[in-house]
């Protein structure tokens, strides 16, 4: 997974490797349920990408984080300056039940003559953004052309079970049926289901990059396009954009940071994705709602994957006392204290963090001072996680990192003032040490390139050199 962070002089932008993103980037919740407005301005009218033929943009959406991972939403570049990303719902019209391939039973068993068929898409609930259709009024089944009443509806998988006794007609005042098929009689079914689903319940983060599209100069049958890095994130939760002055005050914060802050891994619980059923049946995950807490496929989340990450941050050094209570469960730690980050990741209640000494923190509500609804810092409590917790299963993945071998936070150049300010300094390596080599737990910074790695004393951040460079 890369670290997509938001770099514009990332080599390659002043060079014109590539065709600058399109400016002017907004996000606009156009009221309506399930539903986003991007907006931006051509791209085609930059001086800078006069020497590109530009025909469109791509637009990356990412429901974890701002530094992804990111999934591209259009199939073609968009040639417009305008998209509307919604949850996107379609009527399925008279879909032919297949006598051979759309039954899940055909009333073989004795004495149970049960007629269950398996529909081609999930059958969803009109005019709600996140809900299946578990409901007989969901579907319209004909059987030879006449529109039958059904027993009950599943819409997770499809399954849609017929009624195989006689049912009052509620017109004529009499029993009339069952009418059930055998392989000469036509079925057809209609039903509303979903393509993607834009879901903003329970304070869900969505991100979006817009990158430029145009034909690659060496190869007409190509193309090429902005790289991530190079492009803003966005999200639902911005109103404005943030001013100058704004900024500056983020990024002194995040000098602070640098300072006396605490290195730490940040993972993010999944929202979406492919939904696990942790060994159970699909109806005991869908009405129970409440995944296994045991589950190492999805740790407790109910998607797999379980949480997205790691991302780096720097969190707030500890202050509070740890203590070992006594409970019905036996002796714990508890260790929970108050900290604070910048704006960047975005981060939510039940993510959880890694300390370096492999300490798992979970995060508890998180409270986002703004400016004019741009949030400037997140504050939060992290609260401690006894070992038999399942998020320890979690695998930690660092070849993920930008730098595994040195396992440090490696902030893009060129964004002070919205993401935290960078921690490796044109000029400063981070050498390896003698018995340890490249591996480095706690990276740090050489106080002065000219010594020798043996000799060089260690700091992690400029101002440590400089005040003990006469020591």
């Amino acid at each position: 997974m890369a670290d997509h962070g938001w770099n514009p002089t990332e080599a390659g932008y002043m060079g014109y490797a590539y065709p600058l993103p399109p400016q002017n980037v907004n996000l606009i919740n156009p009221l309506i349920k399930g539903a986003f407005d991007l907006r931006w301005d051509d791209p085609r009218l930059m001086s800078h990408n006069s020497t590109f033929d530009v025909i469109g943009v791509n637009i990356y959406r990412s429901t974890a984080s701002d530094r992804g991972p990111y999934d591209i939403v259009n199939a073609l570049p968009i040639g417009g300056n305008y998209y509307r990303d919604q949850t996107e719902e379609f009527l399925v019209e008279d879909e032919v039940v297949d006598w051979a391939s759309s039954y899940l039973t055909k009333g073989e068993a004795k004495d149970h003559f049960e007629y269950k068929i398996r529909t081609s898409h999930k059958i969803s609930k009109r005019g709600f953004n996140d809900v299946y259709g578990n409901s007989p009024d969901d579907v319209i089944l004909k059987v030879d052309g006449r529109v039958v009443p059904v027993h009950s509806v599943f819409g997770v998988s499809g399954e849609v079970m017929m009624i195989n006794t006689p049912y009052l007609d509620p017109i004529t005042q009499k029993h009339i049926g069952p009418f059930l098929p055998d392989e000469n009689t036509q079925v057809t079914i209609t039903y509303y289901a979903k393509g993607h689903i834009i879901t903003t319940a329970l304070d869900q983060k969505t991100f979006y990059r817009i990158a430029s599209v145009a034909v690659d100069p060496s190869d007409p049958q190509k193309t090429i396009e902005t790289p991530l890095e190079l492009c803003e994130p966005i999200n639902n939760m911005d109103v404005e954009k943030v001013d100058w002055i704004w900024r500056e005050a983020i990024r002194r914060n995040a000098y602070i940071l640098d300072q006396g802050g605490e290195r730490a891994l940040l993972f993010v619980r999944k929202t979406a994705g492919l939904k696990c059923y942790c060994g159970w049946d699909v109806e005991s995950v869908e009405y129970s709602k409440q995944p296994s807490q045991r589950c190492l496929t999805c740790y407790g989340t109910g998607i797999v994957g379980g949480y997205e990450g790691p991302y780096e941050i720097m969190i707030a050094p500890d202050e509070t006392e740890r203590r070992i209570s006594q409970t019905p469960n036996g002796r714990r730690k508890e260790h929970s204290y108050e900290v604070w980050i910048g704006p960047t990741p975005v981060v939510s209640q039940r993510d959880f963090i890694v300390k370096q000494t492999n300490e798992r923190y979970s995060i508890g509500p998180v409270r986002r001072p703004t400016n004019r609804g741009v949030f400037l810092q997140q504050h939060f409590n992290i609260g401690y996680l006894d070992e038999q917790d399942i998020r320890y299963s979690f695998p930690i993945d660092l070849s993920a990192l930008s730098y595994p071998q040195t396992r440090t936070q490696d902030t893009p150049q060129g964004v002070e003032g919205y993401y935290a300010t960078p921690l490796r300094p044109s000029g400063y390596e981070y050498p390896p040490v003698v018995g340890i080599g490249e591996n480095l737990v706690s990276p740090m910074i050489t106080e002065d390139n000219k010594q020798s790695i043996e000799n060089a004393k260690r700091g992690r951040t400029p101002a440590w050199a400089h005040t003990n460079k006469n020591n």
